[in-house]
């Protein structure tokens, strides 16, 4: 029996730097978020794979055309 994996991603704003004091703007944390999505995307496309995104309303908000490539 072959089993399946399910994989999904969160989609959401870079804020790491600020969990640990560093001010990093939020058009900065979005187009950092953006970039590694775009990415994420590429590799998973070239392997034909299915998964679940999950993303925050600001994220969905400040960036719904890359939303609609799903």
């Amino acid at each position: 029996m072959i089993g399946k994996i399910y994989l999904n991603f969160d989609l959401e704003e870079f804020d790491i730097p600020c969990e640990y004091g560093h001010y990093l703007k939020e058009e900065e944390q979005i187009q950092v978020s953006n970039e590694g999505a775009e990415a994420l995307l590429e590799l998973l496309q070239k392997k034909a794979l299915k998964v679940t995104f999950f993303t925050t309303a600001s994220f969905a908000l400040k960036k719904p055309n890359f939303l609609k490539l799903f």
